[in-house]
């Protein structure tokens, strides 16, 4: 019966890789078809006062991203920028596209890194370069050891090794064999980006993300030798991305200033259709959710008591350091806010754990419930989980929350925008735009908790604010891109440039304008 079943599942699995490699072959065929109609318009001419800019992609197997950098290369090309794109050629033995669910097991990677990948990762980069005319330059041609030396970059390292192993535990021994792989890398990764920004006299950079190994060191070596840093990463909404100057947005939203102005009527519109449909996604390309029967109302034995609503983030995602925060991570926090709970039956906490945890592009192997178990296990009444893997809408169990308490969770944005009170406990984006509660130390934090279970008032929130900071970040920060399809299957995103680009197009010229010349990623439609 086993056996049969594994073979079922071999077949299965099989099915799916060769679905995938015909959708692979199609989308080329449609890239090519794109480029060879664009390239007639491309001015041949280089401007030799636009910048030299480099498109750190390194990652050649990663079309979904790869798409965005060609379209802003050729869209670069015809303002009369010299543009080259960076990929890795197989020097790095531990990289982005290195996820653990691609081994056979750990023991594989300890022993041989990413060489299982790279060849597929080399030929499809360059297959799909070539087919959108970029001029393509590769890692290994920039690696002589009398150019540039450069040390391992522990932060990119970390958030690479926490990534690959889908876990956010700092302790774990598997990520003592994993993390030197990384370290190497990333100092592979700064020294021939450090290299080829001087060798080809690089004006600009621009990297996808901003954070692992390889495009954190993009971002570290562009700082170190005073170049101009663009970060970009595909965002919620269907068909935007959302870019950033100077650093990755995971730091630069936390102290992004908005210009706070009152929603009009449209606006408002606008804001609460889309609010709506995040409970399905059907106006996402990035959704999470498993929720079902989203209209049906919320089954828990609450009572009529004061309720918290804490909402987790997935615990490896993103590890970059912020210099004050007063928890040493996500997990300390939930812990800890768990057991002041436990200790004050007279109110309740709903505890949501995000469903990004099994439905997220690299599944966690480092449950927030599993945390909580193994800490308490048994509940006190008046604490109600919901896994991963419940089928209650996050959004629903709004109506039933007095205040919310996060993290570092995006869903801190809706929260407010819809009313509720935030506490913010790490560095999440909507903090310290004056909509939220921002504690600066751990004992402030738990005298806010100690508040709102004694009944004593909270500081009020500005919800026109809070609106307006929703509608910024949804609306103003992720910027619509007409030049890629969304498409419903990998690679989830396919160039269609036009050689109109820039009057049918007026996100792409806001963000080609952005890079060149340094204006704010805010769209103004």
């Amino acid at each position: 019966m086993i056996r049969g079943y594994l073979s079922k599942m071999g077949r299965s699995i099989a099915s799916i890789n060769i679905i995938r490699v015909l959708r692979v072959k199609r989308e080329l065929s449609k890239w090519k078809y794109t480029f060879k109609d664009f390239s007639f318009n491309k001015i041949k001419k280089i401007h030799k006062k636009m910048p030299r800019i480099l498109i750190v992609s390194s990652v050649g197997e990663n079309i979904n991203s790869l798409a965005l950098d060609s379209v802003l290369a050729n869209a670069l090309e015809t303002k009369g920028c010299e543009v080259y794109v960076l990929l890795c050629d197989g020097v790095l033995d531990a990289c982005m596209n290195c996820e653990i669910r691609k081994f056979k097991s750990l023991d594989e990677f300890y022993s041989d890194g990413s060489n299982k990948l790279c060849q597929k990762c080399i030929s499809t980069g360059t297959i799909f370069g070539e087919a959108a005319n970029l001029k393509i330059l590769q890692y290994s041609d920039f690696l002589a050891d009398d150019l540039v030396s450069a040390s391992p970059h522990q932060e990119s390292a970390l958030a690479g090794s926490l990534r690959f192993l889908a876990i956010g535990d700092k302790t774990s021994p598997e990520l003592k064999k994993i993390l030197p792989r990384y370290l190497n890398s990333s100092a592979i990764s700064e020294k021939a980006i450090t290299a080829c920004i001087s060798q080809m006299k690089i004006d600009i950079v621009v990297a996808h993300h901003g954070i692992y190994v390889p495009q954190g060191l993009a971002v570290k070596a562009a700082k170190t030798l005073g170049k101009s840093i663009v970060t970009w990463s595909q965002s919620y909404r269907k068909g935007t991305y959302l870019f950033s100057h100077h650093d990755s947005a995971h730091k630069m939203q936390l102290f992004e200033v908005f210009d706070f102005i009152p929603l009009n009527e449209h606006e408002q519109t606008e804001l609460k259709e889309y609010l709506h449909s995040r409970d399905a996604g059907t106006n996402d390309w990035i959704k999470y959710g498993v929720a079902k029967n989203l209209n049906s109302r919320v089954k828990l034995p609450l009572k009529e008591v004061p309720t918290a609503l804490l909402l987790t983030n997935v615990n490896w995602d993103a590890q970059v350091h912020f210099s004050d925060g007063f928890f040493s991570n996500m997990e300390e926090w939930l812990i800890e806010t768990i057991r002041w709970f436990q200790l004050h039956p007279e109110i309740q906490l709903i505890v949501r754990i995000h469903p990004a945890e099994i439905t997220g592009t690299v599944p966690t192997r480092d449950p927030m419930s599993l945390a909580i178990k193994r800490e308490f296990p048994d509940l006190e009444s008046n604490i109600f989980l919901l896994d991963a893997d419940s089928d209650i809408s996050t959004y629903s169990l709004f109506p039933l929350s007095d205040i919310g308490i996060i993290y570092g969770t995006k869903t801190g944005i809706e929260l407010s925008a819809s009313g509720i009170r935030t506490i913010v406990a790490g560095e999440a984006w909507v903090k310290n735009k004056g909509i939220t509660i921002d504690p600066k130390t751990r004992k402030e934090y738990f005298e806010y908790l100690e508040s709102f279970a004694s009944g004593r008032e909270l500081p009020e929130i500005n919800q026109s604010k809070a609106l307006s900071y929703a509608y910024h970040y949804f609306f103003k920060r992720m910027i619509p891109v007409n030049s890629i399809q969304a498409i419903p299957y990998y690679p989830y995103a396919r160039p269609k440039l036009k050689s109109n680009w820039e009057n049918d197009d007026p996100g792409l010229a806001q963000i080609v304008n952005g890079i060149i010349h340094g204006s704010p990623f805010v769209f103004e439609n």
